[in-house]
């Protein structure tokens, strides 16, 4: 298991304090205020999912990207708590950021 396997289990109670919701309306804001019409995004290092879910609430399809499969894991059951429509615009895989490669096209990362 990599450090950051054994990060996941601390991740979301070091960060709960943390307000995911206003960070991805603000950046939501200014990917609007600079033109983006494009409602992709990727998450690069995305950990347990808590920006993805909060991009996705904010209408965008995420692709969450994150090394660790522990992360991932707890990524993809905060997603199955979510509503439907919200769900439905998120999609995780595993990868290292600093290789990742993709065909797909996003708006932002």
């Amino acid at each position: 298991m990599s450090v950051f396997g054994l990060y996941s289990g601390y991740y979301d109670l070091l960060y709960q304090a943390k307000d995911y919701a206003s960070e991805a309306a603000f950046v939501s804001s200014e990917l609007s205020r600079s033109g983006m019409s494009s409602k992709s995004i990727l998450d690069l290092g995305c950990g347990t999912g808590r920006h993805s879910a909060a991009f996705a609430q904010e209408g965008y399809a995420v692709h969450g990207i994150d090394i660790s499969d522990a992360m991932l894991a707890e990524a993809r059951v905060r997603q199955t708590r979510l509503v439907d429509d919200v769900r439905q615009g998120m999609s995780f895989g595993a990868g290292d950021v600093r290789t990742f490669r993709s065909t797909e096209k996003f708006g932002a990362a």
